[in-house]
């Protein structure tokens, strides 16, 4: 393995993602805007320029049992999810103990799921202030009777959100992996040819079924509307993150455009057979980075615009919609075969 590429395209890529991850916030709220007749803010406002803005915002210690994880929890969700990135690069698929597969992706994707209902576990006041009153949204204090707090329903409803939600895009993730008979990314990306002979698994039958599946799953990994119960601003105002301010917001909404981010590119890896190759020696090699990043736009410009159509899905309503895409998907899976 050379070890001085193995660094560089690491870097590379996490300044990538930490560049274009706040842009795709910006351009969510763009869209969103337009398709609503509004002008809508400057690209940049809502992701780049608002993670600066709470950046410079006096910190303060959050009214939480566990103070250090609460703030903890982003940075750290960050890096876990960079990693997903680097192991759809080549020069991580050289890795000992095989992890450049899609059943380690997986594993690491349930962490940023995970991180929300942890989260919400840890705080129960308004805004980090300690108030006159409890964030209470159900119970008394009574015997018996279970108190309820905006982060602890919202935790609540993101163990049933990642119970049921997550199935599209992890079947949706498989149908490359049949298709191409391994479950090594290296393998995927092979099967679909060199970069100048493209033969995309995105074009066949079972990738296209797949790639509207993912669709599916990415929203709802996003937990942007019509997947955004956990976090409602109707009864939850925010749920999980509501309590996060100055450096720590900061950080959650790197942490969003990130996972936007890289889910976009994994998208493109497995289903466009071009990985995020970061190989400054030759045109070919910066082509076809130029193009992994291009065509990570693809995704997020879709959610926009369903999200500026989509209601909030009730669980009623979730778990019909989770359950029929995902059977859509094990009838790709079965396509696939």
């Amino acid at each position: 393995m050379d070890y001085v590429n193995f660094i560089i395209s690491t870097v590379v890529l996490t300044v990538v993602a930490l560049f274009f991850g706040p842009v795709f916030l910006g351009i969510e709220r763009k869209i969103q805007a337009r398709i609503q007749q509004r002008i809508g803010p400057p690209i940049l406002t809502p992701g780049t320029w608002s993670i600066l803005k709470f950046w410079n915002k006096k910190p303060f210690t959050p009214n939480s049992p566990m103070p250090s994880l609460y703030h903890a929890l982003p940075p750290v969700t960050i890096v876990v999810v960079l990693v997903i990135l680097w192991l759809t690069s080549p020069e991580w698929w050289g890795l000992p103990l095989s992890l450049a597969t899609l059943v380690a992706i997986v594993g690491i994707m349930k962490f940023e799921e995970v991180m929300y209902v942890v989260m919400g576990s840890l705080s129960r006041s308004i805004l980090s202030v300690t108030m006159p009153y409890g964030d209470v949204v159900k119970g008394a204090v009574t015997k018996a009777t279970i108190r309820r707090f905006f982060e602890g329903q919202s935790a609540v409803r993101f163990i049933k959100h990642i119970t049921i939600a997550s199935f599209p895009i992890y079947i949706a993730i498989f149908i490359p992996v049949v298709i191409a008979r391994s479950i090594f990314v290296q393998d995927v990306v092979l099967y679909q040819g060199s970069f100048l002979d493209l033969h995309p698994i995105l074009f066949t039958v079972p990738g296209f079924v797949g790639a509207i599946v993912y669709f599916v799953g990415y929203v709802a990994q996003l937990n942007d509307y019509p997947f955004t119960i956990a976090k409602a601003k109707g009864d939850l105002v925010e749920g999980a993150p509501l309590e996060y301010g100055a450096h720590a917001r900061g950080n959650y909404y790197i942490l969003r455009g990130v996972w936007m981010f890289v889910l976009s590119s994994l998208f493109v890896t497995l289903f466009f057979g071009i990985p995020p190759v970061v190989d400054f020696s030759s045109m070919v090699g910066v082509s076809q980075l130029v193009m992994h990043v291009l065509l990570t736009f693809m995704l997020p410009v879709l959610v926009s615009v369903l999200s500026a159509f989509g209601p909030i899905l009730t669980f009623k309503q979730l778990y019909p919609v989770s359950f029929g895409f995902t059977a859509i998907g094990v009838f790709g899976l079965l396509l696939a075969l």
